[in-house]
């Protein structure tokens, strides 16, 4: 109020009520204003950031705007300035919520005179003006009432503080102690000469000692005997200098098994310096060390999956000579002949290293192992006769097979389950090394119903082959059988085993759709019982003379390898094929581009010097699109697709393949029978 003018603000967007205020303020006499007219919140609060106004008149509706809001925000920003709320006539729960967001009184629009609008004028300001009076007195009194508080407060204090020091000690030492009970880290309390004052529940866990079994005693720091006498000292002179040593240590369990652990070893001093006792802190990192062992391992296996991969190839090649020139040796020699039956050997062999490769090239790349239908009694009758002449006389084998012919059917890898037997069948030899023994293989069958299954949570229902490897060799001690299919747990001496192979075995078994349980009797031997899912009856396959398809097609044989080059082009010919074989990739191209038309088909292999495979595929379909082309290979068909997708080849062949393979691959390529 400007000496005794009123500054007056009215926030609405109706002219006519802006006019209609306007009119009745000048109506009255008593009232000397100044009334400035906003028709938006924003400009209000902009006319009050220029002027001071002694009330301000408020619609409850400014546009699209609610009053209430508009009010709220009002006496946010503009606090000091008392508010008259104009509402319409009815609504009272308005006039209400308006009251309690801080309005000094409201009027109803088409109800207001002149003589109403100045008493509420008066009204709204002395009643602000005395709110403000009021606040000033409360704050008043509630700074004398908070200095009497703070002389009372000061006057108890030093016995208030007495009492809650001694209070937050007590409590300290009880969190202390609950923190130092719930611990996962082990903890020994020991005095300076090193005798055990407290260990806490964590410790107890971790070494296999009760609590009184220790206090009292030495502290076992080093108690595994793993360590030398180097660190033993370094951690008592660096105790007598007062520091705190830290290291990772191997300790011994009360049952004799060892455990690694992180060990920090710290003084306590009184307000001295004085040490009073020392605290040690054990936090078990045995199977964070075994994780650690098994990356390291498994970074080896990678490196020597890596290296299987690059010398697989090659290999391959090898046997691709080996088994295709012994097949077509096979055919000019009569069936009953002698060396008929060595030259199959050679071929039986050459397939079983092929196998072998796949599995190599498998692993480099962790793929999936090729499964078919399996009669598992030809494998184990084949792998005990490997494994009879690699065990002393000493070791009895017994074969006991009692499958009824054809029930021995499982959806299996061959050289997978061979390395199931024979590793079983290598431990039991182990354990039966110095004494001798009866080694028994079984085969039966089996269907798994709910009791059993209940018994074997891998198992599900239905029928099984069950293969069981039992020896009479000294058996298992009943605290490791249960970690005897861990990666890497071995109680061989060093050099002696991996640790792997029961894992491996565990990890086939499973991958299989299978489950392998182990009962072991110190003293008495020990038995693996592994169940594998049986399938019915496979029809047998036809004999491979009766359909050998054939041709007369021209064919680019393209090896760099000139005994290969030479081997396919025989296969290729016997077939009925005729065959142009070149054993550079470049010069092949240059032969194509001289006659693109005058073949029906390339086969090539994939890894060569000048142009790999997947590039001349490239350069010969770029030249006759459509043309038939076959990539051999000796890593994998996987591989192979994926280094050629989009390419447009038409079939893989995969190293080293017989000549029914050869000769099925070849005439589908020519049929366009699974065209890519």
């Amino acid at each position: 109020m400007s000496g005794n003018r009123l500054n007056i603000l009215f926030i609405d967007d109706d002219e006519d009520d802006y006019l209609l205020i306007k009119d009745l303020l000048s109506d009255a006499p008593a009232l000397n204003f100044d009334l400035e007219w906003a028709k938006t919140l924003k400009a209000g609060l902009n006319a009050m950031g220029r002027r001071r106004y002694d009330v301000c008149l408020l619609d409850y509706r400014l546009g699209e705007d609610d009053g209430l809001k508009l009010l709220k925000e009002l006496n946010k920003r503009a606090s000091e300035v008392p508010v008259i709320f104009l509402t319409q006539q009815g609504d009272y729960e308005i006039y209400v919520e308006a009251m309690r967001l801080g309005a000094m009184d409201y009027l109803i629009k088409g109800h207001i005179d002149t003589s109403q609008l100045e008493r509420s004028i008066r009204y709204s300001i002395e009643r602000k003006s005395t709110d403000k009076e009021l606040t000033r007195y409360r704050n008043r009194l509630e700074e004398l009432v908070a200095e009497r508080t703070a002389q009372l407060v000061q006057t108890n204090k030093s016995l208030e503080l007495e009492i809650a020091e001694r209070k937050r000690a007590e409590e300290e030492k009880a969190r202390l102690v609950i923190a130092i009970e719930q611990a996962g880290e082990g903890i020994i309390v020991t005095n300076t000469r090193g005798d055990v004052q407290y260990v806490n529940p964590a410790f107890e866990r971790i070494s296999g000692y009760a609590k009184d079994e220790i206090i009292g005693r030495s502290a076992p720091i080093l108690g595994s005997g793993e360590h030398g006498d180097d660190l033993q000292r370094q951690i008592n002179q660096s105790l007598r200098q007062g520091g705190t040593w830290k290291g990772r240590i191997t300790n011994r369990r009360k049952d004799g098994s060892l455990y690694e652990a992180e060990l920090t070893v710290s003084p306590v001093k009184d307000a001295s310096g004085d040490i009073l006792n020392h605290v040690c802190i054990y936090l078990d990192r045995t199977h964070q060390a075994a994780l650690e062992r098994q990356l390291r391992q498994t970074q080896k296996l990678e490196a020597i999956g890596t290296m299987a991969g690059g010398i697989a190839h090659d290999f391959n090649n090898i046997l691709a000579v080996i088994s295709g020139h012994t097949e077509l040796a096979l055919m000019g020699i009569p069936k009953n002949s002698t060396a008929r039956k060595n030259l199959e050997r050679v071929l039986e062999a050459s397939s079983r290293a092929a196998d072998l490769v796949r599995q190599i090239i498998t692993f480099s790349r962790m793929g999936e192992r090729e499964r078919k239908p399996l009669s598992l009694v030809p494998i184990v009758k084949e792998a005990l006769k490997l494994i009879r002449a690699t065990l002393p006389t000493t070791i009895d084998i017994r074969q006991e097979i009692s499958i009824p012919p054809g029930e021995d059917m499982t959806m299996a890898d061959p050289t997978q389950f061979h390395q199931v037997l024979v590793n079983l069948c290598a431990n039991a030899a182990d354990s039966m090394l110095a004494q001798g023994g009866i080694l028994r293989v079984i085969l039966t069958t089996l269907d798994v119903d709910d009791p059993h299954a209940a018994q074997h949570p891998d198992l599900k229902l239905g029928p099984y082959v069950k293969l069981t490897v039992r020896d009479t060799g000294q058996g298992i001690d009943p605290l490791l059988i249960e970690r005897i299919f861990d990666p890497f747990f071995t109680t061989k001496k060093p050099g002696e085993g991996t640790g792997m192979g029961l894992a491996v075995v565990q990890g086939i078994v499973k991958d299989h759709g299978g489950a392998i349980t182990v009962h072991s009797e110190p003293g008495k031997g020990t038995a693996f019982h592994v169940y594998l899912p049986r399938i019915g009856d496979i029809i047998p396959l036809i004999d491979e003379a009766e359909i050998l398809p054939t041709g007369t097609e021209f064919i680019l044989l393209v090896d760099d390898e000139k005994g290969l080059a030479e081997l396919e082009k025989e296969v290729l010919e016997s077939l009925g094929y005729r065959v142009c074989a070149k054993t550079s990739s470049l010069e092949a191209l240059e032969a194509f581009r001289a006659q693109p038309d005058a073949f029906d088909l390339v086969f090539t292999d994939m890894t060569m010097p000048g142009l790999t495979g997947v590039e001349l595929a490239r350069e010969l379909l770029a030249i006759r699109p459509g043309i038939p082309i076959i990539l051999c290979t000796g890593y994998s068909e996987e591989l192979a697709e994926e280094r050629s997708s989009g390419v447009g080849i038409r079939e893989f062949l995969m190293k080293p393949a017989s000549r029914m393979m050869v000769a099925q691959v070849v005439r589908r390529a020519l049929d366009g029978v699974g065209e890519k």
